[in-house]
């Protein structure tokens, strides 16, 4: 009696042995990795990640921590993507957080240990235009300009057109232009460009001529 007893000890124990990693995954619950951003427009961002189990997703995001907006997917997969698109306004930054929950009820938040993951979408205001473009000396060979700065936090620079073709950039509000024909007219004109690369709205045509070479005399 006592060694059926014993037997059945035995056989409940590797039972015990055998389910018990699937007890154990339960009891710790689903797990998320690998968050990122993948794509950002001045619209809308893509935001990704994985799950070591099939689960659904969401991704709550907002301009605070207090977040506010929230979008999802209801197919249960391992490999998440949602793209974010309500609420969401140009040259502005985002905080979000992502979750997901199992087939068996649990639930996973990954905020960054509340500091929270962030994207800022792209810019697409153009800066003003330029205006107050003159030429502040001529010799028969140069033309040097100056116009107004544009005043814009995001500046990165200017360029200059001669006759509708773009012939330099220039980080200051002047530009010598060299190396050109005697007593010739020439139209110029100057854009800004900003951070992102948006080029403003070109200034006021100027035309400038280079004076004439001084005669040789003998």
């Amino acid at each position: 009696m006592k060694s059926k007893i014993n037997e059945l000890i035995t056989v409940f124990l590797i039972q015990l042995v055998l389910t018990l990693p699937f007890y154990t995954a339960n009891v710790y619950g689903l797990t998320i990795s690998n968050v990122r951003v993948t794509k950002v427009s001045s619209n809308s961002a893509t935001i990704e990640w994985s799950t070591d189990e099939i689960s659904d997703g969401k991704v709550r995001y907002g301009q605070t921590t207090a977040l506010g907006f929230t979008q999802r997917h209801d197919n249960f997969i391992n490999n998440h993507t949602i793209t974010v698109f309500n609420g969401i306004n140009s040259d502005t930054a985002y905080f979000f957080a992502v979750e997901s929950t199992d087939l068996n009820g649990n639930t996973s938040i990954d905020n960054r240990a509340n500091s929270f993951y962030t994207f800022k979408t792209t810019d697409i205001t153009p800066p003003p235009q330029v205006n107050g473009l003159s030429a502040v000396s001529t010799t028969s060979n140069s033309i040097f300009l100056s116009w107004n700065n544009v005043n814009i936090v995001d500046f990165n620079h200017y360029v200059i057109y001669r006759n509708r073709v773009p012939v330099a950039n220039s980080v200051t509000n002047s530009f010598n232009d060299t190396s050109l024909q005697s007593n010739t007219h020439f139209n110029y004109k100057v854009s800004a460009v900003d951070n992102s690369g948006n080029e403003g709205p070109q200034s006021d045509t100027l035309i400038a001529s280079t004076s004439a070479k001084p005669l040789l005399l003998r």
